[in-house]
């Protein structure tokens, strides 16, 4: 628990940079999670069709 009235203005200071770093990595690291994501789906789902196509020509007529 940190008591803010009872900090000094440089450690305000400091507190207040370090917070906005830390949000701006995580801004920057959540667009990467959100593409690797819609990568794997897409290549899941390639995977599944083309598995499913090869199963088709396979299947006697």
């Amino acid at each position: 628990m940190l008591l803010v009235p009872v900090q000094t203005e440089t450690t305000l200071w400091r507190l207040k940079f370090f917070v906005r770093e830390a949000l701006e990595r995580q801004a920057k690291a959540a667009p990467d999670k959100a593409d690797e994501n819609a990568k794997r789906k897409r290549e899941i789902c390639n995977a599944l069709a083309k598995t499913n196509s090869k199963r088709i020509k396979k299947q006697p007529q």
